[in-house]
C-alpha cells in the first residue's frame, strides 16, 4: 500500500466509512479545520493517480468517489 500523508489517511478514512460520496460529501465530513475544497480535490485527484481510489462522474459536475483499497482491520493507512 502506498504510504499515506496525514490528509490522505483523513480522506481514505472518510471514503472508507462511507459509500461512494462526491466532493461536498468528503468535504464535510473531515475533522475541523476543514480544508478548502480545492485543497480536497487536490488531495483526491492524487489519491486517484495512485490508484488508491476511484471515481466516476454523474453529469457535467458531480464526482463519485470510492476506495479501490481495502481497510484492513485496524488500519488508518500508512503515514509518510
Amino acid at each position: 500500500m502506498k504510504k499515506l500523508t496525514d490528509k490522505e489517511i483523513a480522506i481514505m478514512n472518510v471514503l472508507w466509512d462511507g459509500e461512494p460520496m462526491s466532493m461536498r460529501d468528503i468535504l464535510e465530513r473531515l475533522p475541523e479545520p476543514q480544508p478548502h475544497f480545492n485543497t480536497v480535490a487536490t488531495f483526491v485527484r492524487r489519491l486517484e493517480n495512485s490508484g488508491m481510489i476511484t471515481h466516476r462522474e454523474l453529469g457535467a459536475r458531480f464526482f463519485l468517489g470510492e476506495p479501490r483499497e481495502i481497510r484492513r482491520d485496524g488500519q488508518q493507512g500508512e503515514r509518510q
